[in-house]
């Protein structure tokens, strides 16, 4: 496990690809801090959709996402990469096998 500036916070290989996550759960800092900033939820809607998530674990994960700017820049970049290429290759034509 990768040491963390917030020791609620932790990073371990092998679990949500390395990314920073909610000590104790599989719960993304950066979904919660994208969710957020963005404005597609409230705080209290990440409350009652992670009900096992206290109002200082999402404090908690907002100050990480706030703090690591660079690193959360770097998510978002991954995520709308592996977004085009899973639109690219759900429009892609179909090959045909009896040819």
């Amino acid at each position: 496990m990768e040491a963390s500036t917030n020791p609620r916070v932790v990073k371990t290989s092998g679990v949500l690809h390395g990314g920073p996550r909610i000590d104790g759960t599989r719960i993304s800092v950066f979904v919660i801090g994208e969710s957020i900033r963005q404005g597609e939820q409230s705080i209290e809607a990440i409350l009652m959709g992670f009900p096992d998530l206290s109002r200082e674990q999402v404090a908690v994960a907002l100050e990480y996402y706030d703090e690591n700017s660079e690193l959360m820049g770097y998510l978002r970049l991954q995520r709308d990469l592996t977004r085009q290429r899973m639109l690219e290759q759900s429009c892609a034509p179909v090959e045909n096998s009896d040819e």
